[in-house]
């Protein structure tokens, strides 16, 4: 009961009872749901206490949650493709970043700060465009599967295409589940676009400018010196600050790196997120759709597991 008594304190089903009971039950989801894939197991999560339940949901205290889960011949095969989601009443799947499968323990793990209705699924994307891209291919996928990068179809990701700078905030923003209040200040940005929400929060949090005051360009390709300058910022929000590179990485097309992206890279590099290419860096070339992913599922591991 001490553990949880800043949660419970103030209920009065909890007040004077010595233990809790945590009621683990196997549940259906609602008829109407939007769950990315196959749901493999469905848990309802509740506490109780002399048989009332109790309201778990915190902003200051999170609890680990362990399920005993054993993998199909498919899913042995990529465990990485397992996630968790919050299922709330009407069906909404949310996704809950510090889900996955824990090989040592045969089970799927995940903190979580309210209990409530969770679901396990399996989804295993069906790109069928990604055999000149293999090291990129378990990030595509992975990321794939929680629904934070989509294909330009079911079967194509186009993974050599540049990412434009409108769908790279959004894949940003999504990744690092960034929020801000802000109001559309581009006049280029179309009212109800995709991007829209993402493209102000981005910009409203300093992680993104425009060309000038009114356009933000979204269609335009991004540079990779700027993709990594907005990382850079974007793990600032999450209290996930690079510290300064000790030792300066020397990239032989080092010169043509923007002032502004310099500490950027150094950082990124020092850290490991950046490695360049025969000794390279190639700070001016446009970010392709492949590389994306795979920058992002770096930082997806970082930031949450």
């Amino acid at each position: 009961m001490a553990q949880f008594s800043n949660v419970f304190g103030n209920n009065p089903a909890a007040a004077g009872q010595p233990t809790l009971t945590i009621n683990i039950s196997t549940d259906k989801l609602p008829a109407q749901n939007d769950l990315k894939g196959k749901a493999a197991v469905v848990v309802d999560l509740q506490f109780t206490a002399a048989g009332q339940p109790l309201k778990f949901e915190s902003k200051s205290t999170t609890v680990t949650v362990s399920i005993p889960y054993t993998l199909t011949a498919e899913e042995k095969a990529h465990p990485e493709l397992l996630n968790v989601w919050y299922v709330n009443d009407k069906g909404e799947a949310q996704l809950v970043p510090t889900g996955s499968y824990n090989p040592a323990t045969s089970s799927i793990q995940f903190s979580t700060n309210h209990f409530s209705t969770y679901a396990v699924s399996y989804n295993k994307p069906a790109f069928e465009d990604l055999n000149a891209t293999r090291w990129a291919t378990q990030a595509i996928e992975t990321l794939a599967a929680k629904g934070i990068i989509q294909g330009v179809s079911a079967q194509a990701f186009n993974p050599t295409a540049s990412i434009t700078r409108a769908d790279f905030t959004k894949l940003l923003v999504e990744t690092f589940g960034l929020q801000a209040i802000a109001e559309t200040r581009f006049t280029d940005i179309p009212k109800g676009a995709y991007y829209e929400k993402a493209v102000n929060i981005a910009n409203k949090l300093g992680i993104v400018n425009g060309m000038d005051d009114q356009h933000f360009n979204p269609q335009a390709s991004i540079t990779r010196q700027d993709m990594f300058v907005m990382i850079t910022r974007a793990l600032a929000q999450v209290n996930k600050s690079l510290p300064k590179a000790n030792n300066v990485t020397s990239f032989t097309d080092g010169a043509e790196i923007s002032a502004y992206a310099v500490e950027a890279i150094q950082a990124l590099a020092q850290q490991g997120f950046v490695e360049g290419s025969a000794g390279k860096v190639n700070p001016l070339d446009n970010t392709t759709r492949a590389e994306t992913a795979v920058m992002l599922h770096r930082l997806f591991q970082y930031i949450y597991q």
